[in-house]
C-alpha cells in the first residue's frame, strides 16, 4: 500500500483535516504554500455612451437601435428638429430592454446603456434609420473589472483571510485549473510554510488558528 509523504513539515499530533481543492490557472506552487479562496466573479457593471449628430427629417421616419440580438423602433417625425428629440424617442422604444439600462443624455447629445447585471463588461449598438442620423464612437464612462476567478492561490495581500496549508507541489497551465490536496488544519513546521515576503508572516499564522492551522518551529517532526 502507498503511503504519502509530507517531508518532515508535519510538526505534532494535531489532526490533518484534508481537502482537494481547485488551483487556480497558471500557478507555480510548492508544498507549504498558505492559500486563499478566490470567489469566482463575471466582473463589474459597465456603463457606455454613445454620441449623436447630424439628424434631419423632412416627414415622418423610424429609427431602429439595435443593443446585441435586440431591436427596437422609434417613430420620428419632421417635428423632432433636435438630437435631443430623437434621443428621447429611442430612449422610450428601448425602455424595456433587459440587458441594459437606456438613458438619454441630451445635454451632450448622447445614448447611454448601463448594463443592468454584473457580467456585462462591453457591448456595440446600431442604428438604422430612413432619417438622416449619424452615430458617434462609443466611449466607456465605467470600465467594467476583470472577471475573478475561482479556485485558491497563494496569499499576496495582507486583507486576504488565508485558509489553508497546501500539501504538495503542483503546477497548472496558463489556461487551465488544477486540483492538490490542502490541509484545513493540522501542526506543521514553521520553516515549512511559504507566506509573500511582504506580509507579515504572524499575522497570517495568526489567522491560521483560528482555523486551528499550527506552526511550530521544531528541532525534529514526526513522519
Amino acid at each position: 500500500m502507498s503511503e504519502l509523504k509530507f517531508d518532515n513539515d508535519i510538526a505534532g499530533e494535531f489532526p490533518i483535516q484534508r481537502e482537494t481543492v481547485k488551483i487556480g490557472k497558471n500557478q507555480n506552487l510548492k508544498r507549504g504554500t498558505i492559500l486563499v479562496e478566490h470567489i469566482e466573479s463575471d466582473g463589474a457593471k459597465a456603463k457606455y455612451s454613445f454620441a449623436l449628430s447630424a439628424y434631419t427629417a423632412a416627414a415622418d421616419k423610424t429609427v431602429t437601435l439595435a443593443i446585441g440580438s435586440a431591436s427596437y423602433v422609434a417613430n420620428v417625425g419632421s417635428s423632432d428638429t433636435t438630437i435631443a428629440a430623437v434621443l428621447g424617442k429611442v430612449v422610450t422604444a428601448a425602455a424595456a430592454d433587459t440587458k441594459f439600462t437606456v438613458t438619454a443624455d441630451t445635454t451632450n447629445g448622447k445614448l447611454v446603456l448601463e448594463a443592468k447585471a454584473v457580467g456585462t463588461d462591453s457591448t456595440t449598438i446600431t442604428l438604422e434609420t430612413t432619417a438622416t442620423l449619424t452615430i458617434g464612437n462609443k466611449s466607456e464612462d465605467v470600465k467594467g473589472a476583470d472577471a475573478v476567478e475561482g479556485g485558491f492561490f497563494p496569499i499576496a495581500d495582507a486583507t486576504e483571510e488565508p485558509v489553508g496549508y497546501l500539501l504538495k507541489d503542483i503546477k497548472t497551465a496558463a489556461d487551465e485549473a488544477g486540483y492538490a490536496d490542502m490541509a484545513r488544519t493540522g501542526c506543521f513546521a514553521d520553516a515549512a510554510a511559504i507566506i509573500d515576503e511582504n506580509i507579515d508572516a504572524k499575522t497570517v499564522k495568526d489567522k491560521l488558528a483560528a482555523r486551528c492551522l499550527f506552526f511550530k518551529g521544531v528541532a525534529a517532526v514526526k513522519e
